[in-house]
């Protein structure tokens, strides 16, 4: 499985699952989107390694919810990358 594949698989599919894909799934004009931005480059990892690769933001209905992970004053802790809200 690509990374691309794998991103897809996180956003689009996963809302196709939920039946939602009308409201989120992408970003795009009038769809609500949580927003995370990571520190390295996703594409330049190895498939099985990307749940490694920290957040250093993290939005959700355009509020933030994580900026620096790892800042001792982060609003939220660090969490195990493969656990779910």
């Amino acid at each position: 499985m690509t990374i691309a594949d794998m991103l897809v698989g996180y956003t689009v599919n996963g809302a196709r699952q939920l039946r939602m894909e009308k409201e989120i799934g992408v970003i795009a004009p009038g769809k609500q989107a949580d927003l995370v931005a990571v520190e390295r480059d996703l594409f330049q990892e190895l498939p099985h390694r990307i749940h490694a690769v920290p957040a250093v933001l993290a939005m959700s209905a355009a509020s933030f919810l994580r900026a620096n992970v790892n800042e001792k004053n982060s609003r939220c802790p660090p969490r195990n990358p493969l656990s779910f809200p």
